[in-house]
């Protein structure tokens, strides 16, 4: 893919982020993994940062560049991007975002990771005999993973203005950065 950046370039420019025993895949400074989506938009900003002066910077970022990032913590955004929380911080009330969605998140990424963990260790399991069960299992799992989508998307409607959750609605509708495929 001609849009991929090297995982060298990665850690040089954004240090916080280092391979995980399993393979290279990136690591925020709290031991969360990041998706390849955040890493690129981090990187991504981080460079365009260092090209502009400091009073150029509130004019370099788009509001969509932010939506991938709520998963991750505001201040390891922050210090991935290579400004002080207290700037983003700023430009995010300037933007309307009330509240940086993470920490609110939390709890149900965790729950979702663990059902869509679940579902895959299902979806290996279609060989064996019990069939009906494992559909019916694997239905149910599906109904849970839908209704902790739609609650994790109210809680980015409360901490959003509604200009911003109707922009973040329409980028979720083309690239689903609620619900990273970490399995």
């Amino acid at each position: 893919n001609g849009d991929d950046i090297s995982f060298n370039e990665v850690q040089e420019t954004c240090p916080t982020i280092k391979s995980a025993s399993h393979g290279m895949r990136p690591i925020g400074p709290h031991g969360r993994l990041m998706t390849r989506l955040q890493r690129q938009t981090l990187l991504t900003i981080r460079k365009r940062f260092q090209n502009q002066s400091s009073r150029a910077w509130k004019k370099c970022l788009a509001d969509e560049e932010l939506f991938p990032l709520f998963t991750l913590g505001r201040d390891e955004c922050a210090k991935e991007m290579g400004v002080c929380a207290t700037w983003l911080k700023v430009r995010m009330r300037e933007r309307g975002i009330k509240v940086w969605p993470n920490r609110k998140l939390l709890p149900t990424t965790c729950a979702l990771f663990k059902l869509k963990k679940r579902l895959a260790e299902i979806k290996n399991m279609q060989h064996e005999s019990n069939v009906l069960q494992i559909e019916y299992e694997r239905g149910i799992l599906e109904q849970e993973i839908e209704e902790l989508r739609v609650q994790r998307m109210q809680i980015v409607r409360k901490s959003c203005a509604s200009h911003i959750f109707t922009k973040f609605e329409a980028y979720a509708a083309r690239i689903d950065v609620l619900d990273p495929d970490w399995v």
